[in-house]
């Protein structure tokens, strides 16, 4: 399962449509907006997810920021933009 994120604040969880629950690189690209760039993330910070998924292009697309997913990465000088999905790979499988 993932948490998707969104600027405004709001949360909700994510399964997959795969077979196996994964999540697919449409869906992905659905849920975010846009083309996918991966972060690793501290899963102490991140609610025991150790990825998160953003737009690649948020930046130039002038998206809002998304405070609550840019605390939970400790980033200060480059916010997050956009919908954030935080992820858990798990060994061997995708996430």
């Amino acid at each position: 399962m993932a948490s998707l994120i969104k600027p405004q604040g709001t949360k909700e969880t994510i399964t997959g449509t795969n077979k196996d629950g994964s999540l697919s690189l449409e869906q992905l690209q659905s849920l975010i907006g846009g083309y996918v760039e991966m972060l690793h993330c501290d899963p102490n910070r991140c609610d025991g997810h150790d990825h998160v998924f953003i737009d690649e292009d948020g930046k130039s697309k002038d998206l809002k920021i998304n405070v609550y997913a840019t605390q939970m990465l400790a980033r200060e000088f480059d916010p997050l933009r956009g919908n954030a999905l935080f992820c858990k790979f798990k060994d061997g499988e995708s996430f």
